[in-house]
């Protein structure tokens, strides 16, 4: 016995480090949410969870803590009107600033009407003397300095202008049967916001003058004065240190001399496409000047057919330049302003996309159908908040955020019959919160970590997608809490290394999965390839065929008070040279291992463990352990027994030989002399008196507790034989 004492004591000194840093470790607490509840979007159907029956084992409440929210909605504010501002109008005097009439001059002469060489339209608010005095207009006063009675060839045709359903002129651009209702303008060429200037599209049942916005749309279409390669053929929105106000609107691409098709929106996007697009930039000659910060809001409104892929003309894009100077320095700086609610964003290259962004909100709106993402925020894409939408049939993904984005709140979603993923913190996300979100069957992933480390994945229903959860690619630090994980195809919850390239090798750590529903899950209910030092709390799994648990080439991984039919099932194997260490504190477990693996039983209560081949407990200060080295091809089953021993100083080993209500066995192996062992017993029969022998002779009696729990101090020597150990018996009357 001396040479089984050194083996599992070395065992023991293998994985002691992580058995001490990750068995004791602890979370703040978080004050619970007064928060009201919110509803979800009625913009499609869903699945909601079923009842899924789980074991009866306490669960952790899984407490939602308040949050700051922003104030919503925005509101701009009061401006003066453009009219008596500055228009700028390359083509026909691109260094001279013409200056516009007052409001009631009506059109200024020296704007040719019937303009068909205007590749932009440059509405800004004033800068005298540098300073910059904001204002606002419409397009019932931008077009006020046009001809607005079109000509039959439509490339004579004012650059914007209200089309008129009835007029014979516009029969070729609007058929009758468009189905557009309510004021419809047609806009030709670009219209750009600057100084500060702010475009408000309002529709008619809010006061406006815009019921649907048609942005010309035949990028490859020669008209005069363009080339067919001008990437101007086509009409875009933007601001540019100005605004966007769009509410109670339609805006589509509109395509009307594409040959051989019927006008429509424009439904190809390898030659370009209209989108719109708000853009912050640094001001001065040498753009070192201050911050020029653009913004869109918008509401209730449809967004449609809009963008191609091209960074600022995704669609509906809210930006910031690219830095240009290798770092990251001007994302501290600049930033890009709005929110998006109560609308559809639809058939877009991308729903919607920031890249800079901060503080925006999207709220109750719909994205979906669209060629790329539904919502894609990008780059240091900050303090966004994301609730109550409905991602849905976009060819990607629903919802993804990449590459620096922090704090974000991602609440109340839903995200389904998505192309790849339905949520995903991609590169570096890092600080969000994602939860009460329905995620169903998307392609891919349910929710999605890309290498995003200090979220929490809380309160989550992830159903019928490939993977539940994934962690991927050195996500660390994350806590996955209190999620119903049911009907994944693959596996609930994936983790695995991806991309070695990134932080830590790739390898998912230290994550914490606590208080998740499992059920009903494919291959495996959850599977680790290459992931460490991950800790998996208090989990239940129900409807789980086969093994609960795959592992392969992943180290220190501990799974403690999972409750689970039949108990927790594990299939442990090393690859490419890595071996496999699991740290179990079970109830029941089953665990089969190659000959790479170990499976260590440990619980820093000193609770005891008993294998099949009747293993001894190695037993100190910090626990009880028992390790199970690698085997070729039996499995070994462990199950925690009613007994704790703590001993008072140094190391020993524990051996339970029998066990009942009224009497056991134990074989003791102290490792130091005059040590005390701590000893508790449960499930003893209550009131029952009971006695502690060793040797024949008492070393301890009393009465059970009414709990049918006993706990005693004995005073324990060395044998004169320490290989024959000291066998101590536990009567019970």
């Amino acid at each position: 016995m001396a040479y089984c004492a050194r083996r599992f004591a070395f065992a023991c000194v293998a994985c002691f480090g992580i058995i001490s840093s990750v068995l004791g470790c602890t979370r703040d607490s978080e004050a619970p949410s007064d928060k009201p509840a919110t509803t979800q979007p009625e913009m499609g159907a869903s699945i909601l969870s079923p009842n899924v029956p789980a074991p009866d084992c306490p669960t952790a409440a899984v407490s939602i803590p308040a949050v700051a929210e922003q104030a919503f909605p925005f509101t701009w504010p009061a401006m003066p009107r453009c009219g008596g501002q500055y228009m700028v109008i390359p083509g026909t005097d691109t260094a001279t600033w013409t200056p516009l009439p007052s409001a009631d001059a009506g059109v200024d002469a020296s704007i040719p009407s019937n303009t068909t060489s205007v590749p932009t339209l440059d509405i800004n608010g004033s800068n005298f003397n540098g300073v910059i005095t904001p204002c606002a207009t419409t397009l019932t006063e931008i077009a006020r300095y046009f001809d607005n009675n079109p000509s039959a060839n439509p490339d004579l045709m004012p650059p914007i202008l209200l089309t008129d359903m009835s007029n014979p002129k516009l029969s070729d651009v609007v058929p009758a049967g468009s189905g557009l209702v309510g004021n419809v303008w047609l806009l030709r060429q670009s219209l750009v916001m600057g100084n500060g200037a702010v475009l408000q599209l309002h529709g008619t049942s809010v006061g406006g003058d815009v019921d649907t916005l048609l942005l010309r749309s035949d990028p490859d279409k020669a008209v005069a004065d363009f080339t067919p390669a001008d990437p101007d053929a086509y009409a875009t929105v933007r601001a540019e240190y100005g605004g966007l106000d769009i509410q109670s609107t339609l805006i589509t691409s509109w395509s009307w001399e594409t040959p051989g098709m019927a006008p429509g929106p424009d439904q190809v996007t390898n030659d370009g496409r209209a989108y719109v697009e708000v853009r912050s930039q640094q001001g001065g000659a040498d753009g070192g000047g201050p911050p020029q910060e653009s913004r869109m809001e918008i509401g209730d409104s449809t967004l449609e057919y809009l963008g191609y892929h091209n960074g600022a003309s995704y669609g509906v894009v809210w930006r910031i330049p690219t830095p240009t100077d290798g770092t990251l320095e001007l994302f501290s700086v600049l930033h890009v302003y709005g929110d998006a609610s109560n609308s559809h964003f639809l058939y877009n290259y991308f729903g919607g996309y920031t890249f800079g962004a901060y503080g925006m909100r999207f709220y109750n709106n719909e994205f979906a159908y669209n060629i790329g993402y539904g919502l894609d925020p990008h780059d240091s894409s900050d303090d966004l908040y994301v609730e109550n939408n409905h991602f849905h049939d976009n060819k990607t993904h629903g919802f993804i955020c990449s590459k620096r984005c922090q704090n974000l709140q991602v609440r109340n979603n839903i995200s389904e019959n998505n192309g790849i993923n339905g949520i995903m913190l991609h590169s570096t996300a890092t600080n969000w919160i994602v939860e009460n979100n329905q995620v169903l069957n998307n392609t891919g992933g349910g929710i999605v970590l890309w290498d995003s480390s200090n979220n929490t994945i809380r309160g989550n229903v992830i159903s019928n997608n490939q993977n539940g959860i994934l962690l991927l690619a050195g996500s660390s630090n994350n806590v996955v809490e209190g999620n119903e994980i049911y009907g994944s195809s693959s596996y609930g919850l994936y983790a695995y290394i991806e991309d070695p390239s990134v932080a830590g090798n790739g390898h998912p750590t230290q994550n914490l999965i606590v208080d998740n529903v499992f059920s009903d899950g494919g291959t495996k209910a959850i599977n680790l390839v290459n992931a460490d030092q991950n800790t998996f709390d208090n989990n239940r799994f129900t409807g789980v065929t086969g093994t609960t648990v795959g592992i392969q080439a992943s180290q220190g991984n501990i799974f403690r008070g999972s409750c689970v039919d039949g108990g927790l099932s594990i299939q442990s194997t090393g690859a490419g040279g890595i071996s496999s260490s699991t740290i179990v504190d079970e109830t029941s477990a089953s665990v089969e291992l190659d000959s790479t693996s170990v499976v260590v039983a440990a619980d820093p209560a000193g609770i005891l463990f008993d294998s099949n081949d009747h293993r001894p407990n190695t037993v100190s200060l910090a626990g009880s352990w028992l390790s199970i080295p690698g085997l070729s091809s039996s499995s070994i089953h462990l199950n925690q027994l009613p007994v704790a021993v703590l001993p008072s100083a140094g190391t020993g080993l524990v051996q339970v030989t029998s066990w009942s209500s009224s009497a056991a066995g134990i074989t003791l192996w102290p490792g130091t002399t005059d040590q005390t062992l701590q000893v508790s017993f449960s499930m003893l029969q209550p009131s029952a008196t009971y006695a502690i022998l060793l040797g024949g002779a008492t070393l301890a009696s009393g009465q059970v507790q009414s709990n049918g729990q006993a706990q005693v101090d004995l005073p324990i020597a060395l044998p004169a034989n320490p290989d024959a150990g000291l066998d101590m018996q536990l009567t019970v009357k």
